[in-house]
């Protein structure tokens, strides 16, 4: 369903406004299952009008774009960690990078592998969980 869709059925007589309740079941039509309380919070940040009883259709948009695009990266995470990691352990280990860089043809030491490991390492067991790389992906300095 169409974004404009699904604000449209909830805005039958094309006011532009719907109110907040409709806007919790459009979402809900969309295949997200948000709290009352996390909808409520979303509106009040993020709507142009004062009293926030309503949200118009730029507002709308611009909410559950943002909500689509973050869910595509979560994807997008979980399909790159999953290349990277090994399937027994459900962690990406040092050797898991040095089978992917020969696999690649890539002359990167293994002090550089290591450093890449150590980097999205938190817990600090040598090993990358997916906890952790959906963390390290997301570090703004990587952007």
């Amino acid at each position: 369903m169409e974004l404009s869709e699904a604000f449209g059925v909830f805005d039958p007589r094309g006011s532009g406004l719907v109110e907040q309740r409709s806007f919790l079941l459009s979402v809900q039509a969309l295949g997200y299952e948000p709290k009352t309380q996390d909808i409520m919070e979303i509106i009040a940040k993020s709507t142009s009008r004062a009293h926030n009883e309503t949200i118009d259709f730029k507002d709308y948009y611009n909410l559950m774009s943002a909500k689509m695009t973050e869910d595509d990266k979560r994807e997008d995470i979980l399909i790159a960690f999953k290349m990277f990691s090994s399937p027994e352990t459900g962690v990406i280990t040092l050797d898991n990078l040095m089978e992917i860089a020969e696999e690649l043809k890539e002359d990167i030491s293994h002090e550089k592998l290591q450093e890449m490991i150590h980097f999205a390492d938190k817990k600090g067991d040598g090993t990358v969980t997916y906890h952790e790389f959906a963390e390290m992906m997301e570090r703004p300095e990587l952007e």
